[in-house]
């Protein structure tokens, strides 16, 4: 952590707009209302509210996200019964992504990039550094043995899923 907040300066680095975070996460057609969002505040006279029964998902999609600073890049739902693999990731989930940052950034491209995603070991694989390095994309790498210090899963998938609850199918979770 020490080493990014001095190489970024403390987030008033431009570089932080070089930045790609991606991560996956299930996103459900239909997403049941989540606790906290089910939260009221009541007097101690007043009843409880009643919970509502959840109802049964139509079904689910494991979804990776690109993002930078400036917002949402892509969205890429797996097909269903399709898993994260290496091969997946780089001959589908980067090259779609990557294709979508060089139309955002039409003057850089892809020069300068840094690619930050978790320690998942599709995402480490030596196929996949070369990949980067063939594109010349710098890996962004975590601390080995650190919890997961991706802003998707403290920040935008949270946000997704309150906001965004109700998808009518896949196509709706595309961007």
């Amino acid at each position: 952590c020490r080493d990014s907040l001095e190489r970024f300066e403390g987030g008033q680095s431009r570089r932080v707009f070089d930045i790609i975070t991606r991560d996956e996460s299930w996103f459900y057609h239909y997403d049941p209302t989540t606790k906290e969002q089910s939260k009221v505040w009541v007097s101690q006279t007043d009843p409880r509210p009643t919970e509502v029964h959840r109802y049964e998902s139509s079904g689910k999609r494991m979804v990776p996200i690109f993002f930078m600073k400036s917002g949402l890049i892509k969205s890429i739902p797996l097909e269903r019964g399709e898993t994260v693999t290496k091969r997946w990731y780089v001959d589908s989930c980067l090259p779609q992504g990557f294709e979508t940052v060089s139309e955002w950034r039409q003057k850089t491209g892809l020069r300068g990039l840094i690619l930050h995603d978790d320690n998942a070991w599709p995402h480490r694989a030596g196929i996949v550094n070369g990949f980067l390095a063939k594109n010349r994309v710098e890996p962004y790498r975590n601390p080995p043995y650190s919890p997961d210090l991706s802003p998707c899963d403290f920040f935008l998938f949270t946000k997704l899923k309150i906001n965004y609850v109700e998808f009518d199918s896949t196509t709706t979770m595309q961007c």
